[in-house]
């Protein structure tokens, strides 16, 4: 009875220091990530009772069960292997216990800096002396307790339940990894033989054209990306009509632009949105399969209801922004790339957006288990991979702290390349690279504060004086910890971000190439042949030039273009075609700091997903810059601003705020002139009627 109240103490101490640690663990991670900010941005203020909704509470409950749970084993599994220590060596069990207690835990922290450098809790162990020395040192002690008391426990009878349990529960994880293994390494079922061809297209994010080796970027690894460009069908003038990633995927899908598709922000109403007809459900109704994947949905709700039989990825809503963001715990981070964090973390499971612990090697995992259960149809498979997008990042990339964002940016894209070889791979295995019509698009550019990331400067500007001051400079007030040089934050040819800025073509402009795979080169539509095409074309193009390539009805109201009449032998002049662009919303952090963005988001406590404010439409509408771009040309309309003048007020000095009216800009591409006033020869030697009245035509009462 004196050793079970002993042993029942000892599990009562063990739980003691483990609350104790997470309490510290909470209020260290509370202070840094402000948890209550972030909840009230999501919901404008104190949580509404929706939060309380099934869709968004029993998740959040799911995962902090989950939380209860591991720690109960974690603690459970200490209390076992201190126990059997214990009475193999006659030692106290509470000396030995907290002992061990202290060794596991300093093995969990250790691993977790290791596996996870940008972790909050691995930012000041990596700094420590003899980190690895302590680490193997940790992780050895550990596994000879657990294999002492693994031997103990099997020749007492009394302790054999235990150790079968625990042994049981470890082997069961062996074999999950095992199978998860070894079904990567199958046999694919070879499904590349149906009438029709597949249709793939693998959309790399916000890669800009210049960032690859076949662009002529010489310190740059991108052997896949160039191997595609070089063998398939390449346009060198392609450009999203908005550079954020739902209303271009939307664009790839209906081939209307965002403005009659209702895409006008990323997380706009999905009501609205997902009525279009769109490409997706035409081939749905072609009896296509279609499958839709990505590994970051925080700000680009594709649902099922856009006409996919299935979307994978992380799962998407409210808990996606909470859990993804705050689950940088120890025990969850060494959890949720295990074969089983799929079930048990969904929300962050192969979740870019969660980049302390997206693993890119998950998400294709991922992808290739649901080409395994796919049927027999053609397939209709859009893919998406975002670890080109900011931060630019990822779990164990190996990057130091002081690097740049450009450089953070080239070496996310060399990953993106290798992720995209591991894709055509696992495509070509499975039988999906005969008979496949492959199209690889990036859905915007980026920009990090670059010269020439606009394309205006002040020694190419022709005009006033006065109105130069119009243009203001895009800066940042955190330059320094965008790793941006701070000399380039106040020049008037950078940017940042994406669909910021109509003048930055480095943001509009992508990456955009056909290649039909066949089994035999001769199998090939010729219009699909290696070559370079200089046409103008646009993301709208996509789902118009691929119903016609497959002999299917085109979707109405398309503001795209069928492609393949302007391809062959007696192919006809595309001649002069206007694009109209636009910026997304004036929140310049949005997507990398929601906590930025005030009362813009709302819930639907139905699904909990998170969507933009219908009240707050008009504000973005408002704020938008648009463009027109014709031939060498290109008028953009910057919309009314606030701005600030220093004035005399008595004896005083103060601030004035006053608002600057709507004005035009009008640049030519292959000079690089500007200008803002239009009395001189180079506005005169524009066809500025015709640029003003497509605009106006285009976008209406719009325009201001």
């Amino acid at each position: 009875m004196t050793q079970l109240k002993k042993r029942s103490s000892l599990f009562t101490v063990l739980v003691c220091l483990t609350l104790l640690s997470i309490s510290v663990q909470l209020s260290f991670f509370a202070i840094h990530v402000h948890a209550t900010s972030l909840t009230q941005t999501l919901f404008g203020g104190p949580v509404p009772a929706d939060f309380l909704h099934a869709a968004v509470l029993l998740p959040l409950m799911g995962f902090i069960g989950i939380q209860i749970l591991a720690y109960l084993l974690f603690v459970s599994f200490i209390w076992f292997a201190s126990v059997s220590c214990g009475e193999l060596f006659r030692h106290s069990n509470y000396g030995l216990g907290v002992f061990l207690w202290f060794v596991f835990n300093l093995a969990l922290f250790l691993l977790n800096g290791c596996l996870f450098p940008d972790s909050f809790f691995a930012k000041n162990i990596s700094q420590l002396l003899y980190v690895n020395v302590a680490l193997w040192a940790s992780l050895l002690l550990a596994g000879s307790a657990v294999v002492l008391a693994y031997y103990f426990a099997l020749r007492r009878k009394r302790r054999r339940r235990m150790a079968f349990f625990f042994l049981s529960l470890t082997g069961l994880c062996v074999l999950l990894a095992a199978g998860n293994h070894f079904a990567a390494q199958g046999r694919y079922r070879i499904t590349g033989t149906a009438a029709r061809p597949n249709i793939i297209l693998i959309g790399l994010d916000s890669l800009r054209p210049d960032y690859t080796g076949y662009q002529g970027l010489r310190r740059i690894q991108t052997p896949n990306i160039d191997q595609f460009l070089k063998t398939g069908l390449r346009f060198s003038e392609a450009y999203t009509p908005l550079a954020r990633t739902f209303p271009a995927w939307v664009s790839i899908l209906t081939g209307k632009h965002p403005k009659n598709s209702f895409a006008r922000i990323n997380l706009n109403d999905p009501a609205r949105v997902v009525a279009n007809d769109n490409l997706a459900k035409r081939l749905q109704a072609a009896n296509y399969e279609t499958l839709y994947a990505t590994d970051e949905k925080r700000f680009s709700n594709i649902t099922p209801d856009y006409g996919f039989d299935r979307v994978l990825g992380p799962r998407m809503g409210w808990n996606d922004f909470m859990l993804g963001s705050l689950s940088d715990f120890p025990l969850t981070n060494l959890l949720i790339n295990l074969p089983w964090g799929r079930f048990l973390f969904p929300f962050n499971y192969a979740n870019r957006a969660a980049a302390i612990t997206y693993q890119p090697d998950t998400f294709l995992e991922l992808v290739q288990a649901a080409l395994r259960q796919r049927s027999d149809r053609p397939l209709f498979l859009a893919i998406h991979l975002c670890v080109t997008h900011w931060p630019f990042t990822w779990a164990n990339e190996g990057l130091t702290a002081d690097w740049s964002a450009k450089k953070r940016y080239q070496t996310s894209v060399e990953k993106v390349d290798q992720q995209l070889g591991q894709l055509l791979h696992i495509l070509k295995a499975n039988g999906l690279l005969e008979n496949s019509l492959v199209i690889l698009l990036s859905d915007h550019g980026t920009t990090f504060g670059q010269l020439g990331d606009r394309m205006i400067d002040k020694e190419h500007y022709l005009g006033a004086a006065a109105k130069l001051k119009w243009m203001k400079l895009n800066k940042i007030d955190d330059a320094s910890q965008m790793r941006i040089d701070p000399d380039l934050n106040y020049s008037l040819s950078t940017a940042y971000g994406q669909g910021t800025d109509v003048l930055s073509l480095k943001q509009h402009q992508i990456v955009l190439a056909f290649k039909y795979f066949a089994e035999h080169a001769s199998g090939a539509p010729p219009l699909f042949l290696a070559r370079g095409s200089n046409l103008r074309t646009s993301l709208l193009d996509l789902a118009p030039t691929i119903l016609d390539f497959l002999k299917l009805p085109a979707l109405p109201a398309s503001d795209g273009l069928s492609l393949l009449p302007y391809l062959g032998a007696s192919s006809r002049e595309l001649g002069t075609r206007p694009l109209f662009l636009e910026t997304a919303d004036s929140f310049s952090d949005l997507e990398t700091s929601p906590t930025q963005a005030g009362s813009y988001y709302e819930t639907n406590p139905r699904n909990g997903l998170v969507s933009v404010k219908a009240c707050e439409e008009a504000a973005v509408l408002h704020a938008k810059q648009r463009a027109v771009l014709l031939g060498p040309w290109l008028l953009a309309q910057y919309p009314p601003s606030p701005r600030q003048q220093l004035v005399h007020n008595g004896h005083f000095v103060a601030f004035k705020t006053y608002f600057l009216p709507a004005y035009y800009v009008l640049a030519n591409l292959q000079t690089g002139q500007w200008a803002i006033d239009f009395d001189n020869n180079f506005a005169r030697s524009a066809p500025l009627a015709e640029l003003k009245k497509k605009l106006h035509d285009f976008y209406g009462k719009e325009l201001l």
